[in-house]
This record gives C-alpha cells, structure tokens and sequence, in this order.
C-alpha cells in the first residue's frame, strides 16, 4: 500500500506540474503586472460561486440565479480546511480540490491494484481479471506487457486536457475522489453499511453522484444471495446510500422552505430557457446538442459564437469531442471485456445524467468537464496505450499533457472555459 500511494503521489506532483506551469502563463497573459502567478487568478466561472458559499453561505431566490445548485460536500470541506488553517476562502477550495486530487491518484492506484489480482471470490476485481483475460492474448502482440497498464491509466487520469479543472476550485476532484473511494470500497468488499455511508457521500458531491449509487444497489444484491431475510437486511441500506443527497434536500427544506430549490433554480443557469419538453427530448434523441455546435445556422450554439477562434483551443467546439470520445472509451471498453458490470453502469450514468439535464438547456457547455469525471474512461485508455509501441503511447501522453496546460492557461487568461 507504501508503494502505491507513493506511486499515486509522484504521478499526481509530476502531472499537477503541467497544470500549474500553463496557469502561470495564463496569469500572465490576464494582468499586466509583473506577478508571475496568484491564486486570485483562479477565481474564474463556477470557482466565484464556490468562494461566495464558503464567505456568505447559500442562497435561494426562485427568480433569479442562485447559489443553492452547488452541491454541498466540497465547500463544506473547504470551509472546514479554512476554519483549521486560517487560510482564505479561494486557497482552500485550491488547497482542498488539490489534496482530494492527490488522494484520487492514490485511490485509482490502489483500485488497478486490486482489479489485477483477483483474490476475493465474487469481487470487482475478481469479474474484471478473469473476463480481460480471455480477450488479452489475441490484442496486445504489439504492446508492451499488462504490467503497464494500470500506470499508463494512471499516466491517462493526470494529462487527460479536462483534468486542468481537477486542480482548480471546481469540485470535481471531490466528486471522483469519493466516487473511488465508493468503488474501492465495494472492491475489497467493506462493511455493506460502511460502504453506503461512502456511498452517501458520493451522492451531495455532485448531482451525478447518484450514478454510483446504481453500482452499489448491484454490489448489495450480489452479496445478499442467501435467505430471504439477508436479501432485506442488506437491501435495506439502499436509503443510507442516499443519505446525503437526502441531507441536502432536508437543509433546503429547512432553510428555505422547498425541498428541491437545487433542482428550481437550474433553469435559471441555463442557456435555452424558453423550449418545450417535447422539443428537448427529440432534441436529444437526434443528438442535437452535439451537432449543432458545429453548425454555423445555429449562432446561440456555434462554437465560433466563443473565443478564441482557433477549434482545438475553444471550449466550445472540443466539449463534444471530449465527451464523444469518453462515451467510446466506455463502449471500447465494455465490448472488449475491459470493464467489469459495475463500472460500466457508473460510466453510463456519468455520462446519460449531465447529457440529458444539461446538454440541451446549456449547448454542450461543461460536457467535456463533466466527463473528466468517468474515471472507468483512463482505464480503457491504459489499456490502449499499453497495447501501442511505447514511443506512440509516451507522443500521445505528451500531447494530452500539452493540451491540459494549454487548456489551464486559457481558464486562468479569462476565456470562457467551462
């Protein structure tokens, strides 16, 4: 566990290094001072909403935006990391998405870990092994070695271009810390109701938090085979596995007298406000919030509609691409045997859940954000980069990583990176 955890470190000092290298650069190129690089700097997009949470706490007005769409778990964690340093508000939400982050690294190396060394009958690791190892042999005559693969996913997780927004005071590296932590902890097979408290968590991380707790209703399932009253017993935790986005839903009743105001006030964020129900679902259903982006008779959608002008560097023309390329991951990877059922139902999850709340209201904004977060995506991709020659796997490393600091330096300079 040493070893990996300091594996998880270095991989998370090295790859964060990028990052941190294109934020000073964009901090450049937003002041005309000769500071090389502040923290203040980051407060950009959603990280001002954050910093508001943490200095004034919620707020709902049912017409207008309001801060109660963010989940709770990271301000409070932040808050609670402020409270115990005396730091400023933004330095703890940068300090505490970096120290989940670091922990993320950690978990994922532990959970590749596991899923190769199938010790625990009936296990993640267990369904995963044994099925990758029938489709193995035949794929990997131009590879170098299985070995591999767990640090070329790990590699993946740290130089992915969205994952720039992992070390910023966005949530997201609290959301997939504890979407890990969840799945190695049904990995090595937890106490159920230590399991649904982690679970729980999960759920008031993000509002796609609900996507593991589908995982976990199977993992109950699988381990209450036996009598009638082991089925109930187990199955009776599901509610604890909810427990806080329960939570939040009772804090907003409380203290605002609607239950669901997160769910109110979403209209508010969005782009498209004034459409039909039946127009957005044949819009989704004809994936028109992806092609439409590229279509120039659709201003209020067209990339070109955004700065800066060059595709490849513009928020808006890769966010479908990125999320294209995730779903194809996950599909890659649950047709070759790669994924295990578990983590095949989360990343059909992370990815429907944004899709069908967001992408049409929002024109695929922060879709390539939200799908930074499929964590069982770097596994596929470990598994692809082991399979190329090793100086194609490190080119394609190293031109993700140049995107991730790139794509750091143009959110940092201003541009309207989301």
């Amino acid at each position: 566990m040493r070893a990996l955890a300091i594996k998880g470190l270095l991989l998370y000092v090295s790859t964060s290094a990028v990052a941190l290298g294109g934020a000073c650069f964009g901090s450049l190129l937003a002041t005309i001072d000769a500071e090389l690089f502040s923290v203040e700097s980051l407060a950009r997009h959603d990280a001002i909403h954050y910093r508001s949470i943490l200095t004034s706490g919620y707020d709902y007005d049912p017409a207008t935006r309001s801060r109660i769409a963010f989940f709770p778990v990271y301000p409070l964690a932040a808050r609670a990391l402020a409270w115990l340093t005396g730091i400023a508000p933004l330095s703890a939400l940068v300090l505490t998405s970096n120290l989940l982050l670091a922990g993320s690294f950690v978990l994922m190396a532990w959970y590749l870990e596991a899923r190769r060394q199938p010790d625990a009958k009936g296990s993640v690791a267990t369904t995963c092994s044994a099925v990758a190892r029938t489709m193995r042999p035949a794929a990997r005559c131009h590879g170098h070695g299985d070995g591999d693969s767990p640090d070329y996913a790990l590699l993946a997780f740290g130089f992915a271009p969205m994952t720039f927004f992992f070390r910023m005071p966005y949530s997201e590296s609290c959301f997939i810390f504890f979407c890990l932590l969840s799945f190695c902890a049904m990995q090595r097979k937890w106490c159920l109701p230590l399991v649904a408290l982690v679970v729980g968590i999960t759920t008031a991380c993000r509002p796609v938090g609900i996507a593991v707790f589908i995982p976990f209703v199977v993992h109950a399932w699988q381990r209450s085979k036996g009598s009638g009253q082991s089925v109930i017993r187990r199955l009776a935790l599901l509610p604890l596995a909810c427990w806080g986005i329960a939570g939040f839903i009772v804090f907003q009743y409380l203290r605002f007298g609607d239950p669901f105001a997160f769910v109110r006030t979403q209209q508010h964020w969005a782009q498209h406000q004034a459409y039909s129900p039946l127009d957005k679902w044949l819009a989704l259903l004809s994936w028109e919030p992806i092609w439409s982006t590229y279509d120039s008779a659709r201003p209020s959608c067209f990339w070109r509609s955004w700065p800066p002008q060059c595709a490849l560097f513009n928020c808006q023309f890769m966010n479908p691409a990125f999320f294209v390329g995730t779903a194809a991951l996950v599909a890659l990877g649950a047709w070759r045997g790669w994924l295990c059922r578990s983590e095949i139902l989360a990343s059909a999850g992370l990815l429907a859940i944004p899709y069908v709340t967001k992408a049409y209201e929002n024109a695929m904004n922060s879709q390539g954000r939200f799908a930074a977060v499929v964590f069982p995506a770097y596994l596929v991709a470990g598994e692809i980069l082991q399979r190329l020659p090793r100086p194609v796997a490190c080119s394609l490393l190293a031109i993700s990583a140049f995107f991730m600091g790139a794509y750091a330096s143009l959110f940092v300079a201003g541009y309207p990176f989301y």
